[in-house]
């Protein structure tokens, strides 16, 4: 008697965990769908084609399949060129409500270890928006395989800084957004005194110029300039990391009549050499002399009736 009461309260048991299995498998596909529904997979309007500061790209570009990061509600859409299996293209994403927001998007070289541009925009409506301050998450970036980063949980070797393409303080809409800036794709190698000073002045000064109207856009590149017989320095792994001759903070003001009906455009650069720079507002160039020296189209995807002669320019007076 007592075994067929055993075997009863058994087949129950049973019975209840199959139910609940069968429960879990079938709710599986609703949970993904759930999650693909708040963040959704359209990278069409996220291409490289529509941002405007975004440098022309020698090669092929498919935007693939998403990288979810590994904390918060960003994305990465990133893709290799075609003509160049050392370089990768990424597009850096954060979710706010329900836009999928572009923060920032780069071109990243695996045998130098760093990015050889980044480029975003700064609007007086979005950007720079104090919420979330300084998230300090270093980290490796989720869209670019670790043995091809930049190991920097302390800095590179030598008297160099863990130094910001797009800055900390440039993105602190959110912590997601903030926390991306922390990518070790983001960081190059650069001179302690430069980066703590007329470059940190500089950052300051694109979060805060007084000529931007709400109809206007700033598309920014910032990258490093590399010479052909170029040093190195070593990350905390030891790996060989490409050491930079100088950095470029290229500013285009595009202003708008319409949603994405640009009416006019002007430009400066700026240029810093690793020794011997000056102060940031006496250290301007054409963003023509930063395209003869990398060999990039900057601006490329803006009217050129409207970028030809901003591209000459060397004051930054239409910004103040």
């Amino acid at each position: 008697m007592c075994l067929f009461l055993f075997i009863d309260k058994f087949k129950c048991k049973m019975k209840k965990i199959v139910l609940i299995f069968l429960l879990v498998v079938i709710t599986l596909p609703c949970r993904s769908q759930r999650r693909k529904s708040v963040h959704p997979v359209n990278p069409s309007d996220l291409a490289y084609a529509t941002c405007g500061e975004v440098p022309a790209i020698d090669g092929e570009v498919k935007i693939q399949k998403p990288i979810l990061e590994s904390s918060g509600d960003g994305y990465a859409y990133s893709a290799k060129l075609i003509k160049n299996d050392n370089q990768t293209y990424v597009v850096h994403t954060t979710r706010t409500g329900k836009s999928t927001l572009r923060n920032y998007t780069f071109l990243y070289d695996k045998t130098k270890r760093c990015a050889l541009w980044v480029a975003y925009v700064m609007q007086n409506d979005r950007y720079p928006e104090r919420k979330s301050g300084r998230t300090n998450a270093w980290g490796f970036d989720p869209a670019i395989p670790k043995q091809d980063q930049p190991n920097l949980k302390k800095s590179y070797l030598g008297h160099y800084d863990r130094g910001h393409q797009l800055s900390s303080n440039s993105r602190e809409v959110s912590r997601n957004q903030n926390k991306q800036t922390f990518y070790y794709t983001n960081m190059t190698p650069q001179v302690a005194s430069l980066n703590r000073g007329k470059w940190k002045q500089l950052e300051n000064k694109e979060q805060n110029w007084d000529n931007i109207a709400s109809t206007d856009t700033l598309y920014v590149v910032t990258g490093p300039i590399f010479e052909a017989h170029f040093r190195t320095t070593r990350d905390a792994s030891g790996h060989v990391c490409a050491l930079p001759s100088g950095y470029y903070k290229l500013i285009v003001k595009a202003s708008f009549v319409t949603p994405g009906n640009c009416n006019s455009a002007e430009g400066v650069g700026f240029y810093f050499p690793t020794s011997g720079w000056s102060s940031w507002n006496v250290s301007t160039v054409s963003i023509d002399e930063i395209e003869e020296k990398t060999g990039f189209d900057f601006f490329a995807n803006l009217p050129i009736k409207y970028t030809t002669a901003a591209e000459k320019m060397t004051s930054y007076s239409f910004l103040q």
